[in-house]
């Protein structure tokens, strides 16, 4: 998987960056600014694992789900459900 540049969530055209984030963290999702940020530092792996988490933030936030964008237990099983479907998709011949 290509981690898209940008993409368009509910309307909003959302920034993607490879860039230093806060401390601890592999990403974050800035609403008023619609741009995630992915550390460089981890693998490629964990970039886009990171990559589809973000896209939960962004999609709930979008949505306004504040209370489910809250829960990042919840975040994170969703964000593993579509980075295994990316990585098990199979596209007919």
């Amino acid at each position: 998987m290509t981690i898209p540049k940008k993409f368009e969530c509910m309307g909003f055209t959302v920034t993607v960056t490879l860039e230093k984030v806060d401390s601890g963290l592999d990403g974050h999702f800035t609403g008023n600014k619609q741009k995630i940020s992915i550390s460089p530092e981890n693998s490629v792996q964990v970039q886009e694992q990171t990559f589809w988490h973000e896209y939960i933030h962004c999609a709930l936030t979008n949505l306004g789900y504040e209370d489910l964008n809250d829960n990042e237990q919840f975040v994170d099983q969703m964000a593993q459900c579509l980075y295994q479907l990316q990585k098990t998709r199979v596209d007919p011949k």
